[in-house]
Parts: structure tokens; C-alpha cells; sequence
């Protein structure tokens, strides 16, 4: 009488390329480029460009309640603060808000958010605000 109570070789080696089979089809679910990572980085950089965003436009609507929705473009340096740098040509309608030194927002003279961009390092230096502009005159 053969009485085996231990595991066969050959049911282990099943058991093992079931296993490898689930680990090679959860790792390329959630590492390929529509995976449940990417999904979630994607969902995190919209969540805080949409933050960003309402950030911007409750300090343009505090700007408004200021002036009593008499506010215009060129009052939009008041809103400065340590989160945000503001950025607008002398003689346009459009202002640019770099918030937190990720993401630049452009602005019309309605104050309507129409464009919204990666942050680059040369913000700063490759417009000249009109704040200068009037210093000048």
C-alpha cells in the first residue's frame, strides 16, 4: 500500500507556474502605460492643476469683491502672495500666474483662465512684467 501524505513534485511545479502566471499578469496591469500607476500619477497632476486653478480663481474673485467687480488687468499684482508670481505684457489683455512654480495660467482682462502650462524656470526673465514698465515713467 503507497500511503503519500507529502505534496507531489509535480503538483508544486503547478502550483508555482500558476503563480509566476498571476505575478507576470498583476505587475504588467499595473505598470504598463494605461496601468492603475499611471492612472493614479495621472489623477494626482489633475487633482492638483485643478487645486492650482482654484486657487488662482479665488484670489482673482477676493481681487473683484476688493474692487467691486470694477478690477482690471493691471490690478491683478494684488493678488501676489508667496504661492503665486504674476507675469503680464504692457499693452495686452492677458496676464500670466505662476502657481507654486508648477503650473503658469493665463488670464484675459475677464479674468477667464484660457491656458494652463507646465512651469519653466525662465518665467521670470522672459517677459517684462508692466510693473517695471511703470516704474520707468
Amino acid at each position: 500500500m503507497n500511503n503519500n501524505k507529502g505534496v507531489s513534485l509535480v503538483a508544486l511545479v503547478i502550483t508555482i507556474i500558476v503563480l509566476l502566471i498571476l505575478v507576470s499578469v498583476t505587475m504588467a496591469f499595473g505598470l504598463s502605460d494605461n496601468g492603475i500607476i499611471t492612472k493614479a500619477q495621472e489623477a494626482r497632476e489633475k487633482t492638483n492643476r485643478s487645486q492650482a486653478q482654484e486657487f488662482i480663481k479665488t484670489k482673482i474673485a477676493s481681487l473683484q469683491t476688493i474692487k467691486e467687480g470694477q478690477a482690471s488687468i493691471e490690478d491683478i499684482e494684488e493678488i501676489n502672495d508667496d504661492n503665486i508670481e504674476i507675469k503680464y505684457y504692457e499693452g495686452s489683455s492677458t496676464a500670466d500666474i505662476a502657481y507654486n512654480k508648477q503650473y503658469i495660467f493665463t488670464i484675459d482682462n475677464k479674468f477667464n483662465i484660457s491656458e494652463t502650462r507646465e512651469y519653466s524656470d525662465n518665467f521670470l526673465t522672459k517677459i517684462t512684467p508692466i510693473v517695471k514698465a511703470k516704474e520707468e515713467n
